[in-house]
């Protein structure tokens, strides 16, 4: 089990006084740089490793989570694997009054198609899809041992293990890029999402916007 934050290096530098610069300077590097990557990678390896290497594009863009980010209780980990069969690309996790809160992403190919013609999801999304409901499914059938596991990652992020345990986490899937939808497959997308209400299905043009795009919905 990988039990090291990604968010350690980054995190020490975001105090009050200097937040909002630090947001903007860093951010506004690292999603510069995610851009050739997602512009050329033709396999989901790249994409990781940068993503592991730059946490708060992946959190600010495709979590829209900049104020959890911003204080001690949170930390991001990759590739946690859970009963030797499931392994989440990453999982992230903040606590609050209502206790830890976990979202768990996985990631797809930028250069594949979420639909197929015929308006069916891709076999990549439905790749996806299927790891989503499996972890939902094994998470709820075995919540006692996953609380443990994940109890063991918060604390080595330390977040206490006692915190109350969400059984319903979060999940998003990141595949394909915007210009590879229309008016139809954006409405299949969130009819998908709106029957799933844990889920969020993003591309990964969402990781590559401007932070002035949605800096202000954070606030």
């Amino acid at each position: 089990m990988n039990k090291r934050n990604l968010l350690e290096n980054i995190k020490i530098y975001i105090k009050p006084a200097n937040r909002n610069t630090v947001f903007n300077d860093y951010y506004e590097v690292s999603r510069k740089g995610f851009q050739k990557i997602v512009d050329t990678s033709v396999t989901e390896e790249p994409l990781q490793k940068y993503l592991e290497e730059h946490p708060l594009v992946l959190l600010n863009a495709g979590l829209r989570l900049f104020f959890p980010f911003g204080t001690r209780r949170c930390a991001l980990f990759s590739k946690s694997r859970f009963a030797e069969r499931y392994i989440v690309d990453f999982s992230f996790v903040h606590a609050d009054s209502t206790g830890a809160n976990w979202s768990f992403i996985e990631l797809e190919r930028s250069d594949v198609n979420l639909f197929n013609k015929k308006g069916d999801m891709s076999s990549h999304l439905n790749h996806a899809f299927r790891q989503i409901t499996d972890w939902q499914t094994w998470i709820k059938d075995n919540k006692a041992y996953a609380q443990d596991i994940l109890g063991g990652l918060q604390n080595s992020a330390g977040i206490k293990k006692e915190t109350k345990f969400s059984v319903d986490p979060n999940f998003v899937i990141i595949i394909g890029r915007r210009k590879m939808l229309n008016k139809e497959t954006v409405r299949r997308r969130n009819e998908l999402c709106n029957n799933h209400p844990r889920l969020k299905i993003t591309t990964y043009d969402r990781l590559l916007e401007p932070i002035d795009l949605f800096i202000g919905k954070q606030q």
